[in-house]
């Protein structure tokens, strides 16, 4: 594993669920068989651990580790459906069928459910496996973490290159599941792409979101990855520039996120005047003119 080889194995601790064998022995006993994760948390520190890994939501861990220092990786929905049918199939026990499966905690939307109630956008990182050296590039100039690119853990079938095949009665269905998902890789892909661009201009990459768009407010919350100054932004509306603000109001539901700032990482535009339905809206990072986010009013923010 990658951050093996990083950081030592003495200081990753992983949690691949209760039965599986690559499950750390203080995972099991204070996430499992005993759940305390305050004294999980206690013992990893005490233990000197710097990583931990594994399949599992943040939400369940979101308690000991700050968002934004969290690497999670996502992968093309297909691809990431069929390989994990596989493993179950090959390694968990899993009996059902390909319908069964996609019905289950594992299947439909697994890899959006694993972000449920949070921002992407939050996250100290989140990578693409299909683009994992363009990850890794990222990760080793945010976190000074330098990983090798392994190939482990890939299917027998993947490797002989037979790949994985849904039968033609079930595609319509399959399709279906796929699009669960879609939406948030996507976003990951375009997360990554201007953490790049950002990267390769020498600038400083803000974590930062739109989070309410209407006739009233344009608000989010901001904040620089590097440093602890306030971010400052500035509203577009319909191409033109309509206000400026820092990134300074308390978001007290983010502090149970850990998020920098003790979470005075609000923006609101409300002084900025009313909005139309149907107008253009863009908020920017000035100086860098990094984009957090682009709607319209009257459309859904994502």
């Amino acid at each position: 594993m990658g951050a093996v080889g990083a950081l030592g194995s003495g200081s990753c601790h992983f949690d691949y669920g209760q039965k599986q064998r690559l499950t750390s022995r203080l995972v099991l006993r204070h996430a499992y068989e005993q759940p305390d994760l305050h004294r999980l948390g206690s013992e990893l520190d005490r233990v000197g651990c710097r990583f931990l890994g594994g399949h599992f939501g943040y939400r369940k861990y979101a308690a000991l580790f700050a968002a934004n220092r969290v690497v999670a990786f996502l992968r093309h929905p297909r691809d990431q459906l069929l390989s994990h049918f596989a493993h179950l199939r090959r390694e968990g026990g899993f009996k059902g069928d390909l319908v069964t499966f996609l019905r289950t905690r594992h299947g439909a939307g697994c890899q959006t459910r694993a972000f449920s109630g949070f921002h992407l956008e939050a996250f100290g990182l989140v990578g693409v496996t299909e683009r994992y050296a363009d990850s890794l590039r990222v990760l080793e100039a945010d976190f000074g973490l330098q990983m090798e690119q392994l190939t482990r853990n890939v299917s027998p079938r993947a490797a002989e290159g037979c790949g994985y095949e849904v039968p033609e009665e079930l595609r319509g269905r399959f399709e279906d599941a796929i699009a669960e998902d879609m939406p948030t890789w996507q976003r990951a892909n375009e997360l990554l792409d201007g953490r790049l661009a950002t990267l390769a201009a020498g600038k400083a990459w803000v974590h930062g979101a739109i989070s309410v768009a209407n006739t009233k407010t344009v608000s989010g919350f901001a904040w620089f990855g590097s440093h602890d100054a306030p971010v400052e932004l500035e509203l577009i509306v319909n191409n033109e520039v309509r206000a400026c603000t820092h990134a300074s109001q308390d978001r007290p539901p983010l502090r149970a996120w850990n998020v920098p700032r003790n979470a005075f990482v609000g923006f609101d535009f409300r002084s900025a005047g009313l909005f139309a339905p149907g107008d253009r809206i863009e908020v920017n990072v000035a100086g860098s003119g990094q984009v957090l986010g682009r709607t319209a009013i009257g459309e859904p923010v994502h």
